[in-house]
Parts: structure tokens; C-alpha cells; sequence
């Protein structure tokens, strides 16, 4: 049974995000933010441990890592990550594909972090561009064509459907505004070659099948099934002045049991009355692990290192570390824009980090003290100034 009543015990600031007096605040909960949770106070900085060999948090530098389809056009993007519910891929493709795909394994949201260009799909062209998180459904026929050559896609795919979760009392515009998501128009795409072919992906396998015609060739289409497009930039993300605003109201995708989550992080203000912190409490996420990609922006003064992979298991705290918390309350005291950009992706199911991921983290963390260049220790710490 759930906890039957909220219980207050021992030293406590007056109210939560506030008054903290020294103490460190170090968030428990279930069920990503959606379930029962405890706020810890404590003396310590409960990000501050000696990790252990698995689990721990890793991250990796996409400009690390070489799909095939970075230099071959009929390459692949390369995964990251997987478990029974969904998996994560990169994609760097620097051509058109030679082919048509369909994904008989599920849905995919593809984020646009670098590049522009056009999703030809059999329900009409979307074309793309920085922060587009495109969504391609089960099935649908596809073919990606980049304008140039310098391009980073972020893939999730997910055994269920993606879905925009309901915002219940929020109304119908706020974070998703629905008059600001793409919807493409029928364009019928000319037959020019003996045959085209449809890779298939199935099972995790991929096989073709081929067509004497074009099979984007569709004059018109009706349903609520298709493929759409959304920008982050157009996400309303929701602030308060006395509070922080937890990460499940970011969601921009959910799969119907919400074992996957796709939630946007965007500018927005930090809370702004005093006393109250400006940046969120330490926590552990007890049922989700949660892989985080940095796109743009700043954030409290400092450059958000671009292209840097997260991947925190469920159970390990994470957070602003606590000398950065104490420069923000002491260079930051009045209001604040935070325009940093990101995607995250919590999952219920445990991430399994696929090679390719791990190689990556093993030489980052390798090299750092040679190099002196880390970006991790910039996302985290703050140290760009």
C-alpha cells in the first residue's frame, strides 16, 4: 500500500527549495517525479562519493563516437544504448540514404542537434533543422535526405508508441502549443529508377524489399497516424517563482505505460523570490535511469558544452555539485534567465550502455587529466567561466 499520510521529521527549512541554512537537499522518489518522494536534508553533499565500478554515471562526447553512416551513405547510425523498451542510436549521416527504411520495431523521435534538411516520408516531405525532435511512427516509409554533410541526429526508439502525454489542468497550449506541430502534406515524389528499395528493420535485422515505383507516391492521406514534427524552441517550458519546477513537466513524449520518457529542457527562469534556491535539489531517481544530451545555451554564466552525453543510473544521485550551488546564491541573487538547451530520456527499464558508449567515457576519463579539456566537468561544474 502507498504511504498512507506526508510526515514531517527532525531539522527542516520552512517549506521546500527554500531556507536551507547550510543544508544540503537530496530529493528520493518513485516512480520517476510522479510517485510518493522525500526531500533529505542533509550536512554532506550527497553527490560527493566514491563511485563504484558499475553502476555509475558515464558520459560520452558525440563527436566520439563514428557511425557508419558518417562516411557511407548505406552505413547505420550507431547504438548507444538498449533495453526491452527502447534504445538509443546516433546518427551522423553526411548523405541521402540510397534507400527507403521502415522501422517494424517500433517508433522513433529523431533530435536534430546538428544539420538541416528533409525527412521524405510517403505522408509528405518534414523538412528539419536544430531542435526538431521528428517523429517518425511504426512502420511509416522514410528516407532521410541532409542538405550538407555536417550532421548529428539523437534517436530513441520505442517498443510502444510515442505519444504527447496529457497536460490535465494546464490547458491546450502550455508546454505544447498543437498549432506549432508540423504536419506534412501529400507531395507524390517521381519514379525515376528501375527500382527502389525499402530496408526493413525488424527483430533488430534489417532485410529489403523493392518497388518498380517511387512508394512515396501518396496523393492524399486522413487519420490520426503520421509522422510530425516539433522544435524545442517552441516549447513552453512552465516556471515558478518559489519553486522548482520538476522534470516530468517537461515531457514533450511518453510512451502509454510511461516507461519512456523524452522531456525537453529549455530556457526559463529560475525561481526568483528569496530564499528560495535557484537550482535544483540533488536527487536520486529510485525507478528510472536517465541519459541527458546537452544541446546550446548557458547556463548560470557558463557555456553548455555542446554534444555531451549523460547516462545516470536509476539510485545514483546527481545535481549541481554544492560549490557551484553557493556561486549561483552568491553571483545570482535577483532574477535569472537560463537558457541552456537539452533533451533527456528517463527510461524504467535499466539501461544497458552499448560499447561504442562505454569506449567513449573510458577514453574521456582517461584523457581528462592529460588534456585538461573536459566538457563533462563543464556540464557539471561549471568550470567555463
Amino acid at each position: 500500500m502507498a504511504t498512507p499520510t506526508h510526515v514531517q521529521r527532525g531539522t527542516l527549512p520552512r517549506g521546500v527549495y527554500q531556507n536551507l541554512d547550510g543544508l544540503k537537499d537530496d530529493l528520493l522518489g518513485r516512480n520517476g517525479f510522479l510517485g510518493r518522494q522525500t526531500h533529505l536534508y542533509r550536512h554532506g553533499d550527497p553527490c560527493e562519493y566514491r563511485p563504484a565500478a558499475d553502476p555509475q554515471t558515464r558520459s560520452a562526447l558525440q563527436r566520439q563516437l563514428s557511425p557508419t553512416d558518417a562516411t557511407d551513405p548505406s552505413g547505420t547510425p550507431i547504438r548507444l544504448a538498449h533495453n526491452e523498451s527502447c534504445q538509443l542510436w546516433l546518427s551522423r549521416r553526411a548523405a541521402a540514404m540510397p534507400f527507403y527504411r521502415r522501422n517494424l520495431d517500433g517508433d522513433e523521435a529523431v533530435f536534430v542537434h546538428r544539420g538541416q534538411g528533409v525527412f521524405e516520408t510517403e505522408f509528405g516531405p518534414i523538412p528539419f533543422e536544430p531542435g526538431d525532435v521528428v517523429v517518425i511512427p511504426k512502420s511509416v516509409t522514410h528516407r532521410l535526405v541532409p542538405d550538407g554533410a555536417d550532421n548529428v541526429f539523437l534517436i530513441t526508439e520505442t517498443t510502444e508508441e510515442l505519444v504527447v502525454p496529457d497536460y490535465g489542468l494546464i490547458g491546450h497550449y502550455t508546454p505544447v502549443d498543437p498549432s506549432m506541430i508540423f504536419i506534412p502534406e501529400p507531395e507524390v515524389l517521381p519514379s525515376t529508377e528501375p527500382e527502389y528499395e525499402v530496408r526493413l528493420k525488424h527483430g533488430g535485422d534489417h532485410a529489403s524489399i523493392g518497388y518498380d515505383h517511387n512508394p512515396c507516391d501518396v496523393a492524399g492521406w486522413r487519420g490520426d497516424y503520421f509522422p510530425w514534427k516539433y522544435n524545442i524552441r517552441d516549447f513552453k517550458t512552465l516556471n515558478a517563482d518559489a519553486a522548482h519546477i520538476l522534470p516530468s513537466a517537461r515531457t514533450l513524449l511518453a510512451t502509454p505505460s510511461m516507461d519512456v520518457l523524452l522531456a525537453v529542457f529549455g530556457p526559463h527562469r529560475a525561481p526568483m523570490v528569496p530564499g528560495v534556491e535557484k537550482t535544483p535539489p540533488s536527487h536520486r531517481n529510485a525507478d528510472y535511469d536517465e541519459v541527458l544530451f546537452s544541446h546550446d545555451g548557458q547556463a548560470f554564466g557558463n557555456p553548455m558544452p555542446t554534444g555531451v552525453l549523460m547516462h545516470v543510473p536509476q539510485g545514483l544521485h546527481h545535481g549541481v555539485p554544492e560549490a557551484e550551488k553557493q556561486r549561483i546564491r552568491e553571483e545570482y541573487p535577483a532574477e535569472l534567465l537560463l537558457d541552456s538547451v537539452a533533451v533527456a530520456i528517463d527510461c524504467r527499464a535499466r539501461f544497458v550502455l552499448d560499447e561504442a558508449f562505454v569506449r567513449a567515457f573510458e577514453e574521456l576519463t582517461s584523457g581528462e587529466s592529460a588534456s585538461g579539456d573536459n566538457p563533462v566537468a563543464t556540464l557539471l561544474n561549471g568550470e567555463s567561466r
